[in-house]
């Protein structure tokens, strides 16, 4: 069964595309990167490990090579997955680095209490420079509020 791939990117002369199944080993990409060069149309492809991805240079019209490509098995364009929402994204990198805060320094910190530890350093910064109504209170305040906040 071929590969199934979808487009990330279109310029004029190339493309990229990435995997979208399970990954290539380095061998399968390297056969498929060899049988890419081979399709008319196609100057150069070059196969990213890390990535996932194949970048295909070409002349004229990559539809046409797409689909020679499909009749040679070497792989299927397929539907672009549904892009994570920001959100989410975010909420994932917030976790993992409290996650990875918690291992290095052996459960002593997490990220709420780095955080308050951090807010509580501004709001001495503002003490020092006599600002204790406006900004250095404001920052004490949320300080003790994430410090004193448990799970």
């Amino acid at each position: 069964m071929a590969q199934a791939l979808y487009l990330v990117h279109k310029l004029p002369g190339r493309v990229r595309l990435r995997m979208s199944g399970a990954a290539l080993t380095p061998d399968e990409l390297s056969l498929l990167t060899e049988a890419m060069v081979k399709l008319p149309g196609v100057i150069g492809c070059v196969g990213r490990l890390v990535t996932g991805s194949l970048i295909i240079e070409h002349d004229g019209d990559f539809s046409s090579i797409a689909e020679h490509a499909a009749s040679q098995g070497l792989f299927e364009l397929a539907e672009a997955p549904e892009p994570k929402p920001v959100g989410l994204i975010a909420e994932e990198g917030l976790t993992y680095a409290d996650l990875r805060l918690r291992e290095l320094s052996n459960g002593q910190f997490d990220l709420r209490s780095a955080l308050g530890t951090l807010i509580l350093g501004l709001a001495i910064l503002q003490l020092a420079r006599g600002q204790i109504v406006g900004p250095a209170m404001t920052l004490m305040l949320q300080s003790i509020d994430l410090l004193a906040r448990r799970r």
